[in-house]
């Protein structure tokens, strides 16, 4: 877990992920059947699927990038939030 400086001045905790998936898996074609609705909450482009989570009384920002390939899967997972990112929420 990592804190970088947001634009606001805060610090932001980011937490990266790499899971293997079970193939055959398309990244793509799930991205975009997951991302229909309120683009202010979830969005596909430019490879990447992002959405809005709360989490108790927390915002956090899921972004999802695909890092393998149809035959041997993996997902880049990256966690933000504007306040601490624990396992015990």
């Amino acid at each position: 877990m990592k804190q970088l400086p947001a634009s606001n001045g805060q610090n932001v905790q980011v937490n990266l992920k790499i899971f293997d998936i079970v193939a055959p898996f398309d990244f793509d074609l799930t991205a975009k059947v997951f991302s229909r609705g309120d683009g202010q909450i979830q969005t596909y482009s430019g490879g990447e699927y992002s959405r809005v989570l709360r989490i108790g009384d927390k915002l956090l920002l899921a972004s999802i990038r695909s890092m393998g390939t149809f035959d041997q899967p993996k997902l880049l997972v990256n966690l933000r939030s504007d306040g601490e990112i624990s396992r015990g929420g």
